[in-house]
């Protein structure tokens, strides 16, 4: 009888022994799968954050690149009207500054304008002059073989004159190359040289003419 008794202690002490470690091992699967569930949602949470930030940073580049296009004008291109602009260097004339705006040149015909070699002096003399309208005869200096700086202007109506003044506000120099050119007025008889500009032909050459000074007693 104690003996079985013994036995059936035995036993229940093994069974209790084998719920520990059975239950032992559960609690530790328990918290293996724990830790791998947090493991994974910590993952899924590394690739959202990775997708969303990629996102961005693709938005971010692409509006950078389309903006530069747009400010560059890569996107459109806006044409625009210009207006050719020849400087005359006119650099220190009290008739204009030193830039010319040739706006629709005026063409005219039986226009023409001579002017000799002659003194040098605060005047200068037009031989001959023919116009088909009213302008006016600008006196030119030299400015390394093209006309520079203005030196006077005088108007003139239609019609022919010979041995015309051109009265200078600034004289010319001894054995010195001058240029006299044709130009139209706007109709306020007030000269500029903005708005008076040179006057051509049919083939669309200026009317002009050029002369030397001579040495010796001014005029």
């Amino acid at each position: 009888m104690n003996n079985i008794l013994l036995k059936s202690g035995e036993d229940i002490n093994s069974a209790q022994e084998e719920f520990n470690a059975v239950a032992k091992s559960l609690k530790k699967d328990k918290k293996t799968n724990k830790k791998d569930m947090d493991n994974s949602n910590n993952d899924s949470k590394k690739v959202y954050l990775v997708g969303v930030l990629c996102l961005l940073i693709g938005f971010g580049v692409g509006y950078l690149v389309f903006a530069d296009k747009s400010d560059s004008g890569e996107l459109e291109n806006d044409d625009s009207d210009t207006t050719d602009v020849t400087d005359a260097t006119k650099d220190d004339s009290a008739l204009g500054s030193a830039t010319t705006v040739v706006v629709d040149p005026i063409v005219v015909t039986s226009t023409s304008i001579t002017v000799e070699d002659q003194n040098f002096g605060d005047s200068v003399i037009i031989k001959s002059l023919n116009l088909g309208i009213t302008a006016w005869v600008v006196v030119y200096e030299d400015n390394a073989g093209v006309p520079g700086s203005i030196l006077g202007a005088h108007i003139y109506d239609a019609g022919e004159i010979a041995n015309a003044p051109i009265a200078l506000l600034r004289g010319t120099n001894a054995d010195s190359v001058y240029y006299v050119k044709v130009q139209g007025d706007d109709g306020d008889r007030v000269f500029d040289y903005k708005k008076d500009v040179p006057v051509v032909d049919g083939s669309g050459k200026e009317i002009m003419s050029t002369f030397r000074t001579w040495s010796g007693t001014p005029r």
